[in-house]
């Protein structure tokens, strides 16, 4: 959500992995002309990112 939050107008926000009771607001990305760009992590990588 901080990411989302700081983002410049017009910004595109990565998410890596599969997001757990994460609430967007639409109408607040929409008016700001955010995106959102997310895939899952690829396994090699997940024990460094569990830490």
């Amino acid at each position: 959500m901080a990411a989302f939050e700081v983002a410049a107008q017009g910004a595109i926000v990565g998410r890596v992995g599969v997001p757990h009771d994460v609430e967007l607001d639409p109408s607040g990305t929409f008016c700001r002309n955010l995106g959102m760009r997310s895939k899952p992590a690829p396994r090699a990588y997940q024990p460094e990112l569990l830490v």
